[in-house]
Parts: structure tokens; sequence; C-alpha cells
């Protein structure tokens, strides 16, 4: 009897081994495919557009578009927050959001000029944005003191033409003088 009882429990205790190593390769098993399934879903963002109207869903006009974006876009929204209608501001992030998502060449940044931070961040952005078009604007800037110098002189010559009517009026020439009648 003994001899039952020493297999019935060692046969328990090899059951017993047997369910706690089967738990333990279930929970790491578990474990491994959480993880695989954290890193994948970490580098790629899938949704679907369950809207009736496709309202979510890039037109495929802007599909082929951003197919062809060959170089860095970067569109910069300057506007106040609190001046733009919430759900326009939020439509306008969400289609960035999904361009940028489908061509990472695509980035965006939107600033409110209210907002000191975003403030600060405004001079340097145009320097940037301007200093691959120094050349054109201060060629601009050149024409426009050639303009402005040229007005000037026109308001002078304006301004003596003037002058000389007022005198001319005051002396009566032209008021019925010399082949007037």
């Amino acid at each position: 009897m003994e001899v039952k009882r020493e297999r019935a429990g060692s046969s328990v205790a090899a059951r017993r081994a047997r369910y706690a190593l089967s738990s333990a390769v279930l929970l790491v098993a578990a474990t491994i495919v959480c993880a695989v399934g954290a890193v994948l879903a970490g580098q790629k963002s899938v949704q679907w557009d369950a809207t009736e109207s496709r309202r979510y869903t890039l037109a495929a006009r802007t599909e082929r578009m951003l197919g062809s974006v060959a170089g860095p876009v970067e569109v910069i929204v300057c506007a106040e927050r609190a001046a733009v209608d919430r759900r326009f501001g939020e439509g306008l992030s969400d289609l960035l959001e999904r361009m940028q998502r489908r061509q990472a060449l695509v980035t965006w940044v939107w600033l409110d000029p209210t907002v000191g931070a975003d403030r600060a961040k405004l001079g340097p952005l145009l320097e940037r944005l301007a200093r691959p078009h120094a050349e054109a604007i201060a060629e601009q800037q050149r024409t426009l003191s050639d303009v402005a110098a040229r007005v000037l002189e026109v308001e002078a010559d304006l301004k003596e033409i003037s002058d000389q009517l007022k005198l001319l009026a005051e002396s009566g020439v032209g008021a019925g003088g010399a082949g007037g009648g």
C-alpha cells in the first residue's frame, strides 16, 4: 500500500510539474506575442475608415501627389488657434497627420503667433525659409528702393507743376486773356 501511495504522490507531483511547466510556457509565449504586437503596432499605424463618405481616407489625387514627392515638404500653419473653428482645426490637423503617415517626407507644424514659444520660432523660421531666395529678395528690395526714389522725384515734379499752376491762376493768365474771346 505504501508503494501505491508513493506512486500516487509522485504522479500528482509530476502532474503538477507538467501543469506548472505548461503554464510557464504559455505565459512566456503570450508575453512574446504581446511584445511583437506592440513593436509592430509602433512601427506602422493602421486605420480603417468606416464612414460611408470615406471622410478619413485620402483622395486618390492626394495619394498620387504624395507618392510623387521627391524631397522634403514642410507645411507650416501659422494661425491663432483660438480664432480658428475647432472642428476645422481638428480636421486640418487630422488631414496633415494622415498625409505625414502616408509620406514620411511631409512634415507639418502649427504655430500660433499669440503663444510666446511659437512667436519666438517665427523669426528663425522666416529666415530659414528666405535663405534659399536671398538673391531674389535682395533684387526685389533694390527695385522697391528705386521705385520709392522715383516716386519722390515724381512727387517733387508734381508739386512744382502745382505751384506754377497756382501762380498762373493768381496772375490771371488763361482766365479769358489772350485768345479767349
